[in-house]
């Protein structure tokens, strides 16, 4: 199933560069994710399925493009600014019940990475304006004293580029740039952690 998984979301981004959640629960788990309003019809593409399951051969990752959003420290931060590292993404919203419930595993992925020179963490909040805010986010983060920067996404990363529906989701990209793993709905450290060594052993 999870190899099925992956490679519809190979397709997705190869494509069409997008990644469809679909309201789906995470891989691993039944934890349900949170749907997320629904996007301008004209912005919703159909992606096709593969019907190839006879090719053994291991299918090249695509390139995970570049993205500039404003993080809650004023900055500009840009994907490309850490090129050569392996970039965890995870996407989120502080209306969300799975998202919230795995924010404590991310802090303390975000202290573990700290001084790292080969991983970044990057929480990119879903913020529509209306259902989330700018100021709902911070005042979340604040709240529960989250120390990790977030960056505010309005639709042209989650949506735009993985055309997410569902959040939490969480993708990391290799050192190279190019998708590695990713998972739909409540992930933990453990599962995260794993996903990294895979990355950085691409």
């Amino acid at each position: 199933m999870r190899i099925l998984k992956k490679k519809f979301l190979i397709l997705s981004l190869a494509l069409t560069l997008s990644l469809a959640a679909c309201g789906k629960g995470d891989i691993s788990t039944s934890q349900p994710a949170e749907t997320l309003s629904e996007p301008s019809s004209q912005a919703q593409q159909s992606i096709p399925e593969s019907s190839d399951t006879s090719s053994s051969e291991p299918e090249e990752m695509p390139l995970v493009p570049d993205f500039t959003v404003q993080a809650n420290n004023g900055e500009s931060v840009s994907l490309s600014s850490y090129a050569g590292k392996v970039v965890v993404l995870n996407f989120w919203a502080s209306w969300c019940p799975p998202c919230k419930a795995e924010m404590p595993d991310f802090q303390i992925l975000h202290d573990e990475l700290a001084d790292s020179e080969e991983v970044v963490l990057l929480l990119l909040n879903q913020t529509d304006g209306q259902r989330e805010t700018k100021e709902k986010a911070d005042k979340y983060l604040a709240d529960n004293s989250h120390t990790f920067m977030n960056l505010y996404d309005t639709g042209e990363v989650g949506f735009g580029i993985f055309g997410i529906q569902s959040i939490p989701t969480t993708v990391v990209i290799d050192k190279e740039g190019r998708l590695s793993d990713f998972v739909l709905g409540k992930t933990d450290l453990a599962t995260v952690k794993q996903m990294i060594e895979e990355a950085k052993n691409a």
